[in-house]
């Protein structure tokens, strides 16, 4: 029984959806079963974990039901009412929501009761009301332009709209945001395929009748479509992927972002900003300005904020390109004041590595190591930043206080031997890191200290290795050398 869907139902309920659904199936117009309330009653003791061997159906049977005998159908029968009734709550919850999509399902249920008893006064009123919530959205997604079609349909199929007249706008504007809705949806999916194709090695998903689409975009109705426009420019720059379409699909992101979902912004965003940090590790350093540009519109319009809380990952190379830049101040003020969209078991960690790399960037390289210090180990990552700015440290302050002994038998020693030891790195990571430690001990650390390689022999090494881990910071310390 604890793995069964009533199970799993209720573990996705909060406190106060628990004690509704109480009151819900307690109500006689949705439910009449004694035995199901004493059910939902008996199982609900055991919220929110249900891990207690009390739940075997044989037990709870014997709980609920006054027959000695255990019945296997008559068990599941009430397991099963129950999990209808919760999944009715469910829907009724789901329907109270003020969202858009929420409120234009619950204005389509009216309307179908509403045509089933010829209600059609009452009818055409939850029309109006559900194009006024249409009208009223801000965002103009796809979401919006299947609505548009959706409801045009319902009501174009009602028997008292009149089908044949000389100019049927209704079917011409059905038929429009139909095509609208079939085109924005085809290329958003079309842009998820090629999104993929750059990630996994899987199959290349057929698109269908893509090649046909492309040259209508610039067609009616098409082409005053703000979505269909970004997502064009957005599937153009992933077929192409230069930066002529990458300024054009930054262009109409930035001009339109008002109109688009949560997810579509963040999808967009992401896309500029991937590209964007590849140029930069290509050497394009113009790039490292669109990479700050980019992080700053994502979070003043709360894009890499997400029910509020912000990737670690996301965070830290924030710091980064702000350090990069030597925007100090910058970096300073996003560190105290986002700090705290953090998850919960990262805040004090991920606060004091970044503070660590901040004083590193300003060359305060005690501070940094005494900052470093507070930083725990709970996961590889902080493990791995921590053992690179331990080199980096190092190496910056080695002809002041550190010496090459240190270096060689702790750093440099103890670092690629934890990198192999780990199991849940990719190996691509692995071997760039590895790539990392190496030649930062046997070529950039030995000609600092014994001059035994020419520096354009480094820097043609590093260019062999597009993949290196830290190759930002390794080619800034190669430009820094003597010639």
């Amino acid at each position: 029984m604890r793995k069964s869907k009533l199970i799993e139902l209720l573990k996705g309920v909060s406190k106060k959806e628990l004690r509704e659904i109480g009151h819900y199936i307690s109500t006689p117009l949705f439910n009449r079963s004694k035995n199901v309330i004493a059910l939902f009653k008996y199982i609900k003791k055991h919220y929110p974990e249900f891990t207690t061997d009390k739940l075997s159906k044989e037990y709870v049977f014997a709980r609920v039901f006054t027959e000695r005998i255990y019945n296997d159908k008559k068990m599941r029968n009430c397991m099963s009412q129950l999990s209808i009734l919760i999944e009715d709550y469910l829907v009724w919850v789901s329907l109270k929501e003020r969202n858009i999509g929420s409120m234009l399902n619950r204005e389509y249920v009216i309307m179908q009761a509403l045509k089933k008893r010829q209600l059609t006064d009452l009818f055409f009123k939850s029309v109006k009301a559900a194009q006024k919530i249409i009208d009223g959205s801000t965002q103009k997604d796809v979401h919006y332009h299947f609505h548009k079609f959706k409801l045009n349909d319902v009501v174009y199929r009602h028997p008292n709209t009149p089908k044949i007249t000389s100019h049927n706008t209704l079917l011409y504007q059905t038929l429009t945001d139909l095509e609208l809705f079939y085109f924005a949806t085809k290329l958003a999916y079309s842009c998820e395929v090629k999104t993929r194709a750059h990630f996994t090695a899987e199959h290349p998903i057929p698109t269908i009748l893509l090649d046909e689409m492309l040259p209508l975009i610039t067609e009616t109705p098409f082409k005053d479509s703000p979505l269909i426009s970004i997502y064009a420019a957005a599937l153009r720059f992933l077929l192409l992927q230069n930066e002529t379409h990458y300024f054009q699909l930054k262009t109409q992101f930035t001009t339109h972002m008002h109109i688009l979902a949560a997810s579509e912004k963040d999808n967009f965003l992401t896309l500029l900003i991937n590209y964007a940090n590849l140029m930069d590790r290509n050497g394009q350093k113009s790039f490292l300005e669109e990479l700050f540009e980019l992080y700053q519109l994502g979070l003043n319009y709360q894009i890499l904020i997400s029910n509020q809380s912000i990737s670690t990952v996301i965070f830290y190379n924030i710091v980064q390109v702000s350090c990069s830049l030597k925007k100090f101040d910058n970096t300073y003020s996003f560190i105290t004041s986002y700090h705290v969209f953090l998850p919960d078991e990262d805040k004090g960690n991920m606060k004091n590595l970044c503070l660590s790399y901040l004083l590193f960037s300003q060359n305060k390289l005690k501070a940094a190591l005494t900052q470093l210090a507070l930083v725990q180990p709970t996961n590889f990552m902080y493990t791995i930043v921590t053992k690179f700015l331990q080199v980096a440290i190092y190496y910056e302050g080695e002809d002041n206080f550190f010496s090459y002994d240190m270096y060689d038998e702790n750093i440099l020693e103890s670092f690629p031997a934890y990198i192999r030891r780990q199991t849940n790195i990719a190996p691509s990571l692995k071997e760039a890191i590895l790539e990392f430690i190496s030649f930062v001990k046997n070529k950039l650390f030995k000609f600092k200290c014994e001059n035994a390689i020419s520096k354009v022999n480094l820097q043609d090494y590093l260019n062999s290795k597009p993949n290196i881990a830290y190759r930002t910071w390794l080619c800034e310390k190669v430009a820094e050398l003597p010639n």
